[in-house]
């Protein structure tokens, strides 16, 4: 079994939904930002992405999707990645690993998870 990390970039196959709402569907890539260690499963938390097409919904808010170029940690095409669709998935929906970002690449997409999350990071505030 691949032992996966945070920042590894792989191909998910995530799951139809029902009834359909805006979750992603379907394979497509996804960066990992956790691996859970004390859990039941073997799961990691993940961001999917999208590819980057000039969506003005990403350009309004960079911090919540940030864009990766293509050949990025080994993206096929350049992408965004979708802060808004966190979620946990089981391993046996990974098909693949694509490679790693760097700790530079990877600073905007952590510090997105915790805009997103409301994180206080300065003790003082």
């Amino acid at each position: 079994m691949t032992t996966f990390k945070a920042r590894d970039l792989i191909i998910v196959e995530f799951p139809s939904q029902t009834p359909q709402g805006h979750e992603q569907e379907g394979r497509r890539p996804a960066v990992i930002l956790g691996v859970p260690t004390k859990n039941r499963y073997p799961t990691v938390i993940i961001a999917p992405f999208t590819r980057d097409t000039g969506q003005a919904w990403a350009l309004k808010n960079p911090s919540l999707y940030p864009r990766l170029a293509s050949d990025t940690g080994g993206l096929p095409l350049a992408s965004i990645v979708m802060l808004d669709q966190i979620k946990a998935a089981d391993v046996t929906r990974i098909s693949r690993k694509l490679g790693r970002l760097t700790a530079d690449e990877y600073t905007p997409i952590l510090n997105g998870v915790l805009d997103l999350l409301e994180v206080v990071r300065d003790a003082s505030s």
